[in-house]
Order: structure tokens, then C-alpha cells, then sequence
């Protein structure tokens, strides 16, 4: 499905609640005492504190309108739902029992509603569906007159303001919210400032490049419905609020290329507040586009409202980092940075986050895992003329100061006499070779030597992460090979949670995750976890903090005494013989 404009700057998204947990049936309403109420009929597989959870009512107001429960809770038996006499639109939902072979997106299609939908009313599904779950199956909205739940699903604790250059606030949500909601303001740059109406919430700044001022320049085709954004009209208006109730969407909309990957790490990261919100954490998001603009950044940080944020995601770039990081370090608020592997300030700011492990890291570690399978095996470092002048010769170095000497342990330059590669091949004892550069053209020049001797011979190959992203090199090669590489990334498609995350984030934006998709979501997880149960001071417990994550594994340690902290997990990769990428091991 293509997704319009407006979906990908989709920024109250996760403020969206549903009454998605209400009667299955409702034969009849009338009035006892002080309540109102509507009849359920209790059917096989239910208990009691399933129907106080569908219809958001606690067990023990049950029990007070039901004395009939004292003497047992049958099937068959109609007991009365407390509600409030008003006007509301009621679900109709359904009772469906797992069964094994089923999963979550058939469910889902069995009574046509969205993998969202039932993931919403059932959140248990985020641990996977097992056969004989019982399943809430949210309906169509009708309207009852009369009738109201006691106690309404609580609205999320959470909201977004977007700040963006002046003239840009004219992007609108494509997806309903409730009507209180939906008075969020769209404030516009450089009169900014985050957003704490709760001061019990815990409020999180975030910083990226969403280029929305380039992405306004592009070509746009006509709207399917139009709105006056003019800043006359909005004077007229009764300002953002009314105009942020619109609805607006442009279809088939060009996005400007360095956009796209910001907005999926922000699609993930959504989702991950909405899990939290939901779950009852507060969470207030003030959300920030910095063009990668190191002097809008400093802008911004002239307002010292930002010094009552709890955590800082963001920004991406070198130039931006330095002003935030210095700010972060000034009034002691954790920072994190979401996407670079060389984050400036990181030996200096005790408050810092990098997500990813920079390359001296990971070559480090390749090159100690080339040792440890060294033993008994036959080692080959391929090189090109020059070598020492390229990026080759850092792999190259550290494997030649812990393997040289060794019988088994060979250097080999790439140029017209590659059949002599052949004299230092082994029959009987596995070849693993080393391809250390991360240059495209000379990768595939290592990997045509080497191809054809996979053939004959027993061979193992180790490379850097790079290797896997080259769109040149055919992937049945790589499996031929048995390529290694260390990575902090690594989604298991075949895991229910990963089956639900990527069903929930296709039925929200109507387009597949992609790795930056699932970082922000494991950001969010991480790091609003971390706030939840040992608030801003986290950072002082990271040594054991521990929570489950969809493609990483953060393990964050000190770079130095009075430095920040840098995510060391490691997985080690495989592209084994029969097309599937093995996780080896966890560093």
C-alpha cells in the first residue's frame, strides 16, 4: 500500500485510544440503585476478571451487582456490567480461542479487523500467541444510548509537539484522535519549547533531521482535501487547535531520500511510547526536526525549558552532538545517540548514550574471533596492492600481531597470480578467510578469487558488517562462502515478537519496518524502562539493568572513568549452506 505524506510525519499517532475492550453482548440496560447497567451471558472459557477486563470494570463492582456470583459462576449465567447512563458508541466484541496452527495475523482475518486491532485489545500477544489464549475480538462501533462504561479506557499519558522551521506546521494527522486530543499545537520555529502539562510524566525530547522544509519543496500532487494554513487563516481560526482537527492526506507524495530512514527510526520509536502508554507509563514527547542544522540546534537549546527534560533521543550528526552534549552534560539529562558509531563528546560526557559500537570496536572483536577459530585451521588474509594505504590493513595488522608465525597462518595479495592461492589451501583443515576491507570493488575482487575454491574445498570466511549491505554481491555467494561478520543487529523473523511487531507497524503506516524502524522501537523500549523503574538517575544502575529487545542486545559499558557509555553487544553472524543466517553467539 503507499503511504501518503502526511502518514509519514504522523505525529500524535500513539495518542490514539480505543474503547476497544467492551461488551460482547448487550441483550438489555435498566437501572439498579446508584447503576446503570447492560447484561452479559458468561460462555465458555471466560472468568470473571476476563469480563472485568473487557468491559473495564473492576471484579469486586461485579460481584456487589451480581450477588447471584457468591453461589458460582456458571456458563450460561447473565449477570449485569455497571456503566453510566450517557451517550457513547459501544464495540461489540467476540470471544475466540486459539487453536494450534493459527497465528495472529489468520485471527486477525478470520473476523477482518486489523493484526493492530487484536494486538491492541489483547497486549498478552506481545509474548507470542499460544494455542488455547483466550482473545478478546474487538467489532464494528455501535451506538447505544443509555449506556456507558463505569470506567473508561484511560487516555494515553503522552504527547508531541513538533517543532519546525517557520511556515511547516502544515502537516496534519491522517488518523482520527480523540477529540481532546486532537488540540495538540503544531508550535513552529524559533519560538519553542517542550511541552509539560503533567509535571508527573516523564518528559523526552526528540532531535531529528526530518528535513520537512525539503520535503515541502518537492512536487506535490493535488489534495484530496484542501486547508487554508496561511498564517491570516490561522489569526482568524481559533489558532493551531482547530486547524490540527483536520484531516489531510496527499496521495502518492514524493519524500525527499535522506527523510525516509528518520522517519521509520521515528515510526519505531512511536510505537514503542505507545506500548508504554498504554501499559500506564506517563510519557510527554516534545519532538524536534533539526534539519542536521548544527546552528538550529544551538538555537534550540537557548531555551532553558529543555533543562527540565528527563531524556534526550537525538541528534544524528557530529555538529549537532557537540551542542547537545554539552547541554546534557550541564543539567545532568541522559543523552542518546540514536545512529552514530563516533559520537564526538563520548569520552567526555558521563551522561551519553551510542547505540552502536564504533568500527574499532567491532574490528577488534572480529579479529579475536578470527584468532579463537584459528586453532587447528588454516588462515588466510586476502590483500590488495597497497594495502597498507587502505582500510584492509587495519584487520590485516591485528590478525598478523596475534596469528604471525604460525604454520597455519598466511598473507595473500589479489592480483594476476591468484592460482598460487591454491598452494596455500588446505584439504583437510578448514581455510578461513579474512576479507578486511569494507571498499565495495575490493570486496568483490577477494570474493571472485575465492568463489570458485568453496567449490573443492572446506571454507569459512570472515569479513566486517559492510560486506552484508553490498548490493553487488550476489547473496548465494556469501552463503557459499559461509560468510562471518559481528553485528549489534539481528532480527529473528521467525519469532512471534518480531511476527507481531512487524503486523502492528504494517497495519499503523501501511509500509514494511526497516533496521532503522526497529532501532527506534528498541530504543524506546530500552530507554523508557530504564526511566520507568529507576527514573532520570538510570544511568547510575546501567551495570544491571536488563530488558528484552527486538534486534539488539544493549550492553552498555564505560568507556573511561568519567566518560559516556557505548553499547559492546555483538552478535556473531552466519550465511550457512542452507540459505539461512545463523546467530552464532552473543558477545
Amino acid at each position: 500500500m503507499k503511504r501518503t505524506f502526511i502518514l509519514i510525519f504522523l505525529l500524535f499517532l500513539f495518542l490514539m485510544t480505543g474503547n476497544n475492550l467492551q461488551a460482547q453482548t448487550v441483550k438489555q440496560s435498566g437501572t439498579i440503585e446508584k447503576y446503570s447497567y447492560q447484561t452479559h451471558t458468561i460462555v465458555s472459557g471466560e472468568s470473571l476478571s476476563l469480563i472485568a477486563k473487557r468491559y473495564n470494570v473492576s471484579v469486586d463492582e461485579l460481584n456487589a451487582l451480581n450477588p447471584a456470583l457468591k453461589n458460582g459462576f456458571k456458563t450460561g449465567m447473565v449477570i449485569r456490567i455497571p456503566v453510566k447512563t450517557s451517550k457513547q458508541s459501544v464495540l461489540k466484541t467476540t470471544i475466540h480461542q486459539a487453536v494450534s496452527g493459527e497465528s495472529t495475523y489468520s485471527i486477525a482475518k478470520k473476523y477482518g479487523i486489523s493484526s493492530y486491532e487484536l494486538i491492541k485489545a489483547n497486549p498478552e500477544l506481545a509474548g507470542g500467541l499460544k494455542s488455547g489464549m483466550i482473545l478478546i475480538i474487538p467489532g464494528k462501533k455501535q451506538v447505544q444510548t443509555g449506556a456507558k462504561q463505569s470506567l473508561a479506557n484511560p487516555a494515553l499519558k503522552t504527547k508531541e509537539t513538533l517543532v519546525t522551521p517557520s511556515g511547516s506546521a502544515k502537516l496534519k494527522q491522517t488518523a482520527p484522535v480523540p477529540a481532546e486530543k486532537s488540540k495538540q499545537p503544531l508550535t513552529a520555529y524559533p519560538n519553542v519549547k517542550p511541552s509539560y502539562s503533567d509535571p508527573n510524566a516523564i518528559h523526552v525530547g526528540i532531535f531529528l533531521p526530518f528535513y520537512l522544509n525539503q520535503n515541502e519543496k518537492v512536487s506535490q500532487p493535488p489534495l484530496k482535501k484542501s486547508v487554508d494554513n496561511s498564517a491570516e487563516s490561522l489569526k482568524k481560526s481559533k489558532g493551531d487547535k482547530t486547524q490540527a482537527k483536520q484531516i489531510v492526506e496527499r496521495k502518492d507524495s514524493k519524500l525527499n531520500s535522506r527523510s525516509i530512514n528518520f522517519l521509520h527510526f521515528y515510526e519505531g520509536l512511536i510505537l514503542a511510547a505507545d506500548s508504554f502508554a498504554q501499559a500506564g507509563l506517563k510519557l510527554e514527547l516534545s519532538v524536534f526536526d533539526t534539519q542536521g542544522d548544527a546552528n538550529i540546534a544551538s538555537t534550540l537549546l537557548k531555551n532553558e525549558d529543555f533543562s527540565k527534560l528527563d531524556l534526550i533521543i537525538g541528534p544524528v550528526y557530529d555538529e549537532e552532538q557537540v551542542h547537545f552534549s554539552a547541554f546534557s552534560q550541564q543539567h545532568k539529562i541522559p543523552i542518546v545517540s540514536p545512529l552514530s558509531s563516533s559520537t564526538p563528546t563520548l569520552e567526555t560526557n558521563p551522561y551519553l548514550f551510542q547505540i552502536n559500537p564504533d568500527k574499532d570496536f567491532i574490528l577488534e572483536q572480529t579479529g579475536d574471533c578470527i584468532v579463537g577459530n584459528s586453532k587447528g585451521n588454516n588462515v588466510i588474509v586476502l590483500l590488495t596492492p597497497g594495502y597498507q594505504k587502505n582500510d584492509e590493513h587495519q584487520l590485516q595488522a591485528y590478525c598478523h600481531s596475534k596469528l604471525y608465525g604460525s604454520r597455519n597462518y598466511h598473507e595473500f595479495i589479489i592480483g594476476k597470480k591468484n592460482d598460487a592461492l591454491r598452494k596455500l589451501i588446505s584439504l583437510d583443515r578448514e581455510n578461513i578467510f579474512v576479507i578486511p576491507s569494507t571498499n565495495e570493488a575490493i570486496v568483490n575482487r577477494m570474493i571472485s578469487a575465492i568463489t570458485p575454491l568453496a567449490e573443492t574445498y572446506p571454507v569459512t570466511s570472515w569479513g566486517m558488517p559492510s560486506i552484508a549491505k553490498f548490493t553487488s554481491i550476489p547473496v548465494r555467494t556469501l552463503h557459499s562462502l559461509r560468510l562471518n561478520y559481528l553485528s549489534p543487529y539481528f532480527v529473528d523473523r521467525k519469532s512471534d515478537e518480531v511476527k507481531n511487531f512487524i503486523a502492528l507497524y504494517e497495519s499503523t503506516y501501511h509500509t514494511a519496518p526497516n533496521q532503522y524502524s526497529y532501532q527506534g522501537y528498541d530504543i524506546g523500549c530500552y530507554f523508557f524502562e530504564a526511566l520507568k523503574r529507576n527514573g532520570k538517575d538510570f544511568y547510575k544502575h546501567i551495570r544491571n539493568f536488563k530488558t528484552s529487545l527486538l534486534q539488539s542486545d544493549y550492553q552498555f559499558k564505560q568507556v573511561k572513568h568519567g566518560g559516556g557509555f557505548m553499547n559492546k553487544s555483538l552478535f556473531n553472524l552466519e550465511y550457512g549452506p542452507d540459505s539461512e543466517i545463523e546467530k552464532k553467539e552473543i558477545f
